[in-house]
């Protein structure tokens, strides 16, 4: 007893505890599985933001994102709409517009081929000007994130709602909740 107690606290201390010991979902040793992501924009007005699946720990792994722009000729998330299904490889954090989910798509991706307005803290709020390319900020909801194992699993939906907080002016904030893989809802 006292060598497996001894064990689990050199796990711990070798930055084993969390969820560095969750699975990632793949169908065989190694493997990743998937997450599905909706957002369901409850506000009046368009969404800009990059969300996405990403692994701290391991500098050179390349985050999984998608980006809604205000840009026409890319995906939008227009006002009282919601997405398509989104698929994501499983990773270990799953961010909204989080400051280091930002991070690690400037360290391991060519930034050149993103939406620059879609990459920045949080999730931005607007109104498209006459030339419907460009965005009118109204607010901004801060980012969030999400850790594999204890706030989410792979091969689970994610469900993510934007909201404008009532008799608040221009404060919104993002929502999460997720369904996992086997549930009885």
């Amino acid at each position: 007893m006292a060598q497996l107690l001894m064990f689990s606290i050199t796990l711990c201390l070798a930055g084993g505890c969390g969820n560095s010991l969750t699975s990632f979902g793949g169908d065989f040793a190694g493997d990743r599985g998937t997450i599905q992501v909706v957002i369901i924009n409850n506000t009046p007005n368009q969404a800009v933001l990059t969300l996405g699946t990403f692994d701290p720990a391991d500098e050179n792994s390349q985050p999984d994102i998608v980006q809604f722009a205000a840009d026409p000729d890319q995906l939008q998330l227009p006002g009282q709409s919601s997405s398509s299904l989104i698929t994501l490889t499983c990773a270990r954090v799953f961010g909204v517009g989080s400051s280091r989910l930002i991070e690690a798509i400037s360290q391991n991706l060519v930034i050149a081929d993103l939406d620059q307005d879609a990459l920045v803290d949080g999730v931005t709020f607007g109104d498209l000007t006459d030339d419907s390319e460009t965005i009118v900020d109204i607010g901004v909801a801060a980012g969030i994130e999400a850790l594999l194992g204890t706030d989410f699993s792979c091969k689970s939906l994610i469900i993510l709602q934007l909201e404008a907080i009532p008799l608040r002016g221009n404060d919104f904030r993002v929502e999460f909740s997720f369904i996992p893989a086997s549930s009885d809802r």
